[in-house]
């Protein structure tokens, strides 16, 4: 079964990086969150000599055993490599600038064994820029002791606070290779390549650290700069390198505490108070800054660096009730300009809000969900004038749904929650339900009473037509789908009390559907899947499924039921404090998308729910 590389992310809402397990930098998007990714390989190798051995290899194949960990309330990442028959240890401090497009990678050695041993570092660089191998150019700069990579305007530039040893600019598969130059300890100081119509370009430096004896300590600094044109990243490196080490990890670090500072709330257990802020602190990284967008997830495989308007209005739900109101209000102006000419909303979006990703059709929970996290904000803050701002939005989303409607059924028919086929999907038809009637409700405080009403009547209209075609009275449970009809046990089916009350969570039809898909997963490591026989990735439990069920349980005040499910999911965060998609069903390790933002986003409206429910009962 497929699992997924260990990777944390860093970034500044602009720039986003993620760094793998043996310090490999795994992607670089700039100049926006999602797009384009410039990296195809990127990491750190060193040569040692001492009285036993001289050897190089990369931090990838070397024998290092590494830990990872966050500089708390921050997005600096610390990957710790030791390595005993080198007798070494190598910190990595890893984080992007708050206020440059500058990824900082500082590498502290220090021998921890009794005999002197001598080292010399290698960076390595092998890109895509914009996604693609083609015309790429690498040159080494003599005069900044830098090497850039270019395209058009993409510039992608590294160097080093020391002044390097070698460099080496290659093409794969030749003599100049930078990757095979390197294994013995020595680079050829090519200074140009350019593509050549067949083989990708890449580069190295390298850097004497020297000699360390016993317990002593050397660093190094390297910069990796993006910009559009070569001065913009030489100004970047400049600036960058005048200033030392820990005056950069200062400003980011007092930039990312005093973010999550903001959020007042702190829980009796530790652990929960820890991962809430880092999943706060993982969903910031996720929002762009200049679009207000929000991505699923920062990987390619599965590719979901994509917004999809549902998954990220429930980013900005939790937002919302952390107090973060300024990111959840970029996001539905991000989501008023990608709304369709009809009213409605695609699957997936690029952040910038008018280029769609890869998708079938217009999807109908799309739209009705950011309605409905519409009026979640304005119910939190009491804002009208953002109400008034987004007014055009929700009336033309309402009228869009309501031209939809079967008259036959009373229901719409769309592209279901999962993706997977078209039909009258019991969840969508619920958020469909919810939209209008939150449209109804904002038309009341506007003043638009006709409105109100044609909307407030369609909304009920769609709620009968639930409660009769999709309850099946046989099996007393919600079906997944009326037509055609699917009566799969199905998560979403709780949709129906969170969010969008169309029932109450104490309904015996919504009891029975609940005990229904509880007992409908018996895997091995526990939790909830999607739906009985899903087979994506080989069918496991969900974060994101079994926090939607501890969600319906805090509708009940089932305490102890819901305290089971969030400990569960606290039981398969990785080392990084991060929430993956899916958990192996046998093992517990991830699988598919990590971090994936709605499964931050549900732990920490579940975690907020346990919370709250302990403290009244206190």
């Amino acid at each position: 079964m497929p699992t997924t590389p260990e990777q944390g992310v860093i970034g500044n809402n602009q720039m986003l990086a993620t760094i793998g397990k043996n310090g490999e930098l795994r992607h670089l998007f700039w100049p926006t969150i999602d797009y384009p990714q410039h990296v195809l390989g990127s990491l750190p190798g060193i040569f040692y000599s001492n009285k036993n051995a001289s050897k190089f290899g990369w931090f990838t194949d070397f024998p290092w055993k590494s830990e990872q960990k966050y500089v708390e309330n921050t997005n600096i990442m610390l990957t710790t490599f030791k390595n005993f028959e080198a007798e070494l240890i190598v910190t990595a401090t890893d984080f992007v600038l708050p206020d440059d497009n500058v990824l900082v990678r500082n590498f502290l050695f220090r021998n921890m064994g009794m005999n002197d041993v001598f080292l010399r570092f290698f960076y390595y660089n092998d890109l895509a820029l914009s996604e693609t191998d083609i015309d790429d150019v690498a040159y080494y700069v003599q005069k900044q002791d830098a090497i850039i990579h270019y395209k058009r305007n993409f510039y992608f530039l590294y160097g080093g606070t020391r002044q390097s040893r070698g460099h080496q600019c290659g093409v794969h598969g030749e003599n100049s290779d930078a990757f095979n130059d390197v294994y013995d300890a020595e680079l050829s100081g090519d200074s140009l390549v350019l593509y050549d119509g067949s083989r990708a370009v890449n580069s190295c430096l390298s850097w004497d650290i020297g000699t360390l004896q016993s317990s002593q300590e050397k660093s190094l600094t390297v910069l990796i700069a993006m910009g559009s044109d070569e001065e913009e990243v030489l100004a970047l490196l400049a600036k960058n390198r005048q200033a030392e080490s820990d005056a950069l990890l200062k400003r980011t670090e007092e930039y990312w505490k005093t973010w999550i500072n903001s959020f007042k709330h702190d829980f009796r257990d530790e652990t929960l108070n820890r991962l809430v802020k880092r999943s706060l602190l993982v969903l910031k990284l996720l929002s762009d800054k200049n679009n207000g967008g929000i991505i699923a997830a920062p990987c390619m495989e599965p590719e979901y660096r994509f917004c999809w308007p549902r998954d990220a209005t429930y980013v900005a739900y939790a937002f919302d009730r952390c107090g973060f109101h300024q990111e959840s209000e970029k996001f539905y102006k991000w989501c008023k300009r990608a709304q369709e000419p009809e009213g409605g909303l695609y699957q997936r979006y690029f952040i910038e809000a008018k280029i769609r990703g890869p998708t079938w059709s217009s999807q109908i929970d799309e739209i009705a969900t950011v309605i409905w996290g519409i009026n979640k904000h304005f119910d939190l803050t009491r804002d009208q004038g953002f109400l008034k701002t987004l007014w055009p939005m929700i009336k033309k989303a309402a009228n869009f749904m309501s031209s939809i409607i079967d008259p036959t059924t009373g229901l719409i028919t769309s592209v279901g929650l999962w993706e997977e086929r078209f039909g009258s999907h019991t969840y969508s038809n619920a958020a469909v339900y919810n939209a209008l009637k939150t449209s109804s409700m904002i038309a009341k405080v506007l003043d638009e009473n006709k409105l109100s009403e044609k909307w407030n009547l369609l909304a009920e209209k769609i709620r009968g037509s639930l409660l009769t075609l999709a309850w099946d009275s046989s099996k007393s449970q919600f079906i997944k789908t009326v037509k055609p009809r699917d009566e799969t046990l199905d998560i979403s089916m709780i949709g129906l009390t969170f969010p969008f009350e169309v029932l109450p969570a104490q309904d015996s039809m919504m009891r029975k559907t609940a005990f229904g898909i509880e007992q409908a997963f018996n895997y091995e490591i526990g939790g909830i899947g999607r739906y009985s026989g899903d087979t994506y990735y080989g069918g496991n439990p969900w974060i994101l499924a079994t926090l939607w069920l501890a969600l319906y349980y805090e509708k009940l005040k089932d305490v102890n039921r819901m305290e089971k499910l969030v400990e569960w999911t606290v039981n398969r965060a990785t080392e990084l404090g991060l929430l993956s998609e899916q958990v192996n069903k046998s093992n517990g390790s991830s699988i598919s998308a990590v971090p994936l933002a709605w499964s931050h986003a549900f732990f920490i409206l579940a975690v907020l729910g346990l919370d709250e429910m302990k403290a009244a009962k206190e």
